[in-house]
């Protein structure tokens, strides 16, 4: 048997690039998680070189021939329960020496029958690998990916070489062989033996006819359907969600882009800024939990945001069966305005909670298929509450329900329905829960410096902020740190200058952290940093005038400042400004209706600093 490797999952709630300062914001689990391709992969699944004394040897292809076909095959499973998103396969031990062009490698599906499983019979992946005296691995990107459902499965990767190119192609000499995997004949069935092959007995490479050579290869990949988060955040706001992305949300028709059903994603509030999907009359937004079909067996979590503005309504369910007419409500919820709610589970006798308008807050759903057990937990901080528990199978009314999950509806009921949701999540892992409520997030630059504020309305185990910054193109560090006020229901506000910069674009972000280490991070805010201000008085325009001019001047701190207007013999015409003054640039107007024509003089002085100027009045 193949030993499978574990995948960990993480989960990480999306943040926004941008806060909007006038909806509550929350901190978020970020940033954004994308699994790249290449190397920072999962590995589904990882096959070593079978147990055994006989060894492998190089095969070496000769100018004379023309090599075609030349593969080797291994089975694998993917369990019950798991979709295999493959994006990539590593051959290890594989290498090509050759004098010519580089040799084509083709990979294959198939399933335990011998057949290509469905859609994969299109799929012939090629890719080309050269590597002159080298020893390693052959790696082959899929694109699209191969995605394979639960099910006994056999790989084959084959090596085409042109007529008249000479050098070697094959496995390293150290990897044995067993009886779980052979040669395939492209004319024959798996199981046909090498020595069939006739002249290409040689470029087999078998020691002894007793087994057929294994080879080691690693699948690299995800698996859709078992962590699915959703933010909006890379949507187009102002078009329909499912018309964006069909691949997943649908509507309760199944009918993306439908002028009805399909909702529209929204900046009008957001959670994450700058979307969320906004839920109106007749909206019908479904996601389904696992396009491979309902989960039957685990613990799973399904998260997300909730908002709904003074006077308006809401609803959502969980389904344990979506099929139309067909369906089967696992458990239904509505937000009654005026803050009243209603949850329908296990039971014809709702169950009745409170929400609050205007504000963001949080459901969480957790159905375990294993213990029977389903769960609803709601709030705006971390803890949250437990409004229910009750038994899945008894289905939303009370009357049955299959043991099983299958999908979110997100339904308009009525005209007076406006609900925004936010952040969705479905896993296996708890979601994070609202660890701190963060209502505001701004970064100013001001004299050549950056001042950030921001502000919470609820804090729990909240220990300290670390302060991050990147430049552009550069990676976040962290600059300084500020105590948080571990647990309280009270508003609290934070500041912290960054007195380190020049003149550029910089992006912060905060990093709060608990007393037991987790951490979250909130919404990035960009500031551009201009050059620090001077002490300057800027000559007069126009000059010489009559009867008015504009006078510029500026200040590098807040202070007393006077500027006022002299005669030649040093006295005292008038005063512009006398008073205290922030940092800045400024200006102002000098009107000398009421003076005869003649040479005049300006004075701007602070307690450190003074400069004069020259003008000409001409009437």
């Amino acid at each position: 048997m193949k030993q499978l490797f574990s995948v960990l999952f993480l989960f990480v709630f999306v943040s926004g690039l941008a806060l909007a300062q006038d909806t509550p914001t929350l901190f978020a689990k970020g940033p954004t998680q994308v699994i790249p391709p290449g190397p920072d992969l999962d590995v589904l699944y990882e096959q070593m070189a079978g147990a055994g004394s006989n060894s492998l040897t190089s095969q070496n292809f000769e100018a004379s021939f023309d090599i075609y076909d030349n593969q080797g095959a291994d089975d694998f499973e993917v369990p019950a329960g798991q979709t295999w998103s493959i994006e990539s396969i590593d051959v290890l031990g594989a290498y090509y020496n050759g004098t010519g062009p580089a040799v084509s490698f083709n990979v294959f599906f198939y399933n335990n029958s011998g057949g290509l499983p469905g859609s994969l019979a299109a799929q012939v992946l090629n890719a080309a690998y050269t590597d002159p005296g080298g020893l390693g691995s052959v790696s082959v990107a899929f694109s699209p990916a191969v995605v394979l459902n639960a099910g006994s499965y056999w790989v084959s990767v084959q090596c085409n070489m042109d007529f008249g190119v000479g050098g070697q192609w094959g496995w390293t000499e150290h990897l044995p062989i067993n009886t779980e995997s052979t040669w395939q004949n492209p004319g024959g069935g798996f199981g046909t033996p090498c020595t069939s092959w006739g002249y290409r007995v040689t470029t087999c490479g078998i020691v002894g006819t007793s087994g057929y050579p294994d080879f080691a290869f690693r699948l690299n990949g995800t698996m859709p359907g078992t962590t699915f988060t959703d933010n909006f955040d890379s949507y187009i706001a102002g078009e329909q969600l499912a018309c964006q992305n069909p691949i997943d949300w649908t509507t309760w028709s199944n009918l993306p882009c439908d002028p009805t059903e399909d909702p529209y994603v929204s900046s009008l509030h957001s959670y994450s800024a700058p979307n969320a999907a906004m839920i109106v009359q007749n909206n019908d937004c479904v996601h389904i939990v696992d396009a491979a079909g309902p989960k039957t067996s685990g613990k799973w979590y399904i998260s997300f945001l909730v908002y709904i503005p003074t006077g308006k309504a809401g609803y959502f369910n969980t389904l344990a069966l979506f099929n139309g007419g067909s369906s089967n409500w696992g458990m239904e919820c509505y937000f009654d305005a005026g803050g009243a709610g209603r949850l329908l589970g296990g039971s014809a006798t709702a169950t009745n909670f409170t929400w609050q308008a205007d504000v963001w807050q949080q459901a969480v759903v957790i159905v375990d298929l294993d213990l029977d057990l389903a769960e609803f937990w709601w709030g705006t901080t971390n803890p949250l509450t437990q409004i229910k528990s009750w038994q899945w199978t008894l289905g939303a009314s009370g009357g049955g329900s299959p043991l099983q999950l299958d999908a979110n509806d997100f339904f308009g009921a009525t005209a007076n329905d406006q609900m925004f949701f936010d952040n969705y999540y479905f896993g296996d892992a708890m979601p994070l829960i609202i660890p701190v409520e963060l209502t505001s997030f701004t970064a100013i630059s001001n004299n050549g410096v950056v001042e950030l504020n921001w502000q919470t309305a609820t804090e729990v185990n909240n220990h300290m902020f670390e302060i991050e910054r990147k430049a552009e193109a550069s990676e976040f560090r962290t600059i300084g740190y500020v105590e948080g006020s571990g647990t309280t229901t009270e508003p609290r506000s934070y500041s912290y200058t960054d007195n380190d910069v020049e003149t550029g674009s910089y992006i912060y972000r905060l990093k709060q952290v608990d007393f037991n280490g987790t951490f979250t991070y909130s919404n990035e805010v960009e500031v551009d940093v201009t050059a620090p201000l001077t002490f300057n008085l800027e000559q007069n325009y126009p000059n010489p005038f009559n009867p008015s001019t504009k006078i510029n001047y500026s200040v590098p701190e807040a202070g007393n400042v006077k500027l006022a207007v002299y005669n030649i013999v040093g006295e005292e015409v008038v005063v512009l400004v006398n008073g205290y003054t922030q940092a800045g640039s400024f200006d102002v107007t000098f009107n000398a209706s009421n003076l005869p024509s003649g040479v005049y003089l300006y004075k701007l002085q602070s307690a450190n600093s003074v400069q004069t100027k020259k003008m000409i009045l001409l009437k």
